[in-house]
């Protein structure tokens, strides 16, 4: 289960953006919309909106990426070989820099940082 992803350099982010299902404190929807697992109060759901080309897809495309780089990338990515990842395009500078996808998750109670 997510808890948490956090993605910088990475297709239309250049700074660090976290998409988090955690909880917040307003109290309006605790009941009815979170849970609690392990230590964390979590969201049963959670919705993503903003104007066009604000990057929502691009947020769903990083959530694919690193599912696929956890689950499928050692069939086809050895050792020592590039992570095939697209960059910010819009400052040059951000080619060279390395691209940082990382997630909270739980599986079977424990909760597991894991990122690239």
């Amino acid at each position: 289960m997510l808890v948490e992803m956090s993605m910088s350099n990475f297709r239309s982010f250049k700074d660090k953006v976290t998409f988090s299902m955690v909880a917040s404190s307003i109290h309006e929807l605790t009941e009815s919309n979170s849970f609690k697992q392990s230590n964390f109060k979590l969201l049963k759901s959670a919705v993503i909106y903003g104007a066009n080309a604000s990057g929502k897809s691009n947020l769903i495309q990083g959530l694919f990426f690193m599912k696929y780089m956890l689950t499928q990338s050692f069939k086809e990515i050895q050792s020592g070989d590039d992570i095939p990842v697209e960059p910010f395009r819009l400052d040059l500078a951000m080619r060279n820099q390395a691209s940082v996808l990382e997630g909270i998750f739980l599986f079977y109670g424990a909760s597991y940082r894991d990122g690239f």
